[in-house]
């Protein structure tokens, strides 16, 4: 089969994907494919090969392929983790591009935000506040805060590219720098007020002296 051929099966099977991605339902099997197209099932199965490297496309054994969103918050996590083993002022730069996404977000997140998330966020202060107060970290506290807080912005994206800036995150030492934990829980509080009271300026300034402690710690680490 020429090249040009070899694209169109690509394509043809592309419009498959996407189709299964749309309708939530699995990818027809490597027989129904190969009838349709009119091409052999390995031809069909090596076509498949390039969307499952990918990790768009995955396959159960004994079930059949099905289709799902692609992570990129894995493959940023694995080769920016070695970047900031041997450079580790790299995360400082990571913080930066985080700052902008949540500030950006911010007002959508607030607008959106329902009830029972408000609920789950007072608990996880109230978490915060009681570590802090036995001088206990709550890195998985403030990062399940932030998880939830944009969750409702239904940006799959913007939810895997905070995953991977935590995960870096965690990985470093800067969950190891803090200030006065009893401060940040509380900025934490006060956060939480304002976004109930939806007010976007507060929330952000607040949001703002988050990054700033977050700058802190990554500092810290680095000195």
């Amino acid at each position: 089969m020429s090249d040009k051929n070899e694209r169109s099966l690509e394509e043809r099977i592309l419009e498959k994907i996407v189709g299964s991605l749309q309708s939530g339902e699995k990818l027809p099997t490597e027989k129904q494919m190969a009838e349709e197209f009119q091409v052999s099932r390995t031809m069909i199965r090596e076509a498949l090969s390039v969307f499952e490297a990918n990790g768009i496309v995955i396959a159960q054994k004994g079930s059949g392929r099905y289709v799902q969103m692609p992570d990129v918050s894995g493959q940023i996590t694995d080769g920016w983790k070695i970047l900031i083993r041997s450079k580790p002022e790299l995360l400082l730069e990571l913080l930066e591009i985080r700052a902008v996404l949540e500030l950006g977000f911010l007002p959508r997140a607030i607008d959106r935000l329902e009830l029972h998330t408000i609920q789950k966020l007072k608990q996880l202060v109230d978490d915060m506040l009681r570590k802090s107060e036995q001088s206990e970290d709550f890195v998985h506290e403030d990062k399940e805060f932030h998880r939830l807080l944009f969750s409702g912005t239904d940006n799959i994206l913007l939810e895997q590219l905070l995953k991977a800036f935590w995960d870096l995150y965690e990985e470093s030492n800067a969950t190891r720098n803090h200030q006065d934990l009893r401060q940040i829980a509380e900025v934490h509080r006060q956060l939480l007020e304002a976004i109930v009271r939806k007010n976007a300026e507060q929330a952000a300034i607040l949001m703002k002296q988050q990054f700033e402690d977050a700058r802190f710690r990554i500092s810290m680490s680095l000195a």
